[in-house]
């Protein structure tokens, strides 16, 4: 159980979490997904896209799945992604590009830009103790917490921003470990001190079911060893295209996709 508190915000096919204390309204951090279905095409037909999102949701994180991407695209003067996409904004890059086929997967990670001598997030004054992220994956809600959550008050907050050092990375890594997996370019995955999360572009069964077995059988059973070894060490947060819907609702054309095999 989690304790903190996530809101989801949808747009069009992109998801907006934001997390924050049960016991403040005070946003802990944001983290966006988004399926670009190729991001050099996004670039070209709205360049300023990426960077609107970003500053109209105040984003610590983004995740982008399906970019297309090559490593030759990510050094290209003329594309100017490396070291130049979301740069001006604040953010640092991850990409990882498919080696197995051009144009085809790929995933990236925005992270905002921080201070790692640790200040605060906010320039607010208080001498209330400051949280940590991990402290909003302990514990479940207590009867009381459950009812002052739904109480029509506003809650008064119980501890300062999260300070810069917990949401600066110490390592971000592109693989599971398995070869058959590693070469398409689905996963990053960026530890914080505190915990983990793993975007991801997890495959396609195929219009005639050709990659069921192998979606079934290894990556899905691979994907869930990776994560529960992981998280005997840490939370571990797992998010992206995860090409499964759970209901209708998570459909954005459902009358089309009732007509799909793999739905």
């Amino acid at each position: 159980m989690c304790a903190f508190r996530p809101s989801w915000f949808h747009f069009s096919h992109i998801g907006v979490l934001s997390f924050a204390s049960r016991n403040s309204n005070e946003i802990a951090f944001k983290i966006a997904s988004w399926n670009v279905a190729g991001l050099r095409a996004l670039m070209r037909n709205h360049p300023d896209a990426l960077a609107d999102l970003c500053s109209e949701h105040n984003l610590d994180v983004l995740c982008l799945q399906e970019t297309k991407l090559q490593e030759s695209h990510l050094d290209d003067p003329k594309l100017a992604i490396r070291g130049h996409l979301l740069e001006e904004q604040g953010y640092d890059a991850h990409y990882s590009c498919s080696t197995a086929k051009k144009g085809y997967s790929g995933t990236a990670v925005f992270v905002r830009r921080r201070d790692k001598g640790g200040g605060s997030r906010s320039t607010a004054t208080t001498k209330a103790k400051q949280t940590t992220v991990t402290s909003y994956f302990k514990a479940p809600m207590t009867a009381a917490a459950k009812t002052k959550d739904t109480a029509t008050a506003a809650p008064t907050p119980a501890s300062s921003p999260i300070p810069d050092k917990e949401l600066v990375p110490v390592k971000v890594s592109f693989k599971m470990g398995k070869d058959v997996h590693d070469a398409e370019g689905r996963l990053v995955i960026v530890d914080l001190p505190g915990f983990s999360f793993c975007n991801l572009y997890v495959p396609n069964s195929g219009q005639k079911l050709e990659r069921l077995s192998y979606r079934t059988d290894s990556w899905d059973k691979d994907l869930l060893a990776f994560v529960q070894a992981k998280q005997k060490d840490r939370p571990v947060m797992w998010l992206g295209d995860l090409n499964v819907a759970h209901t209708s609702l998570e459909v954005r054309t459902l009358r089309c996709t009732l007509c799909v095999l793999s739905f």
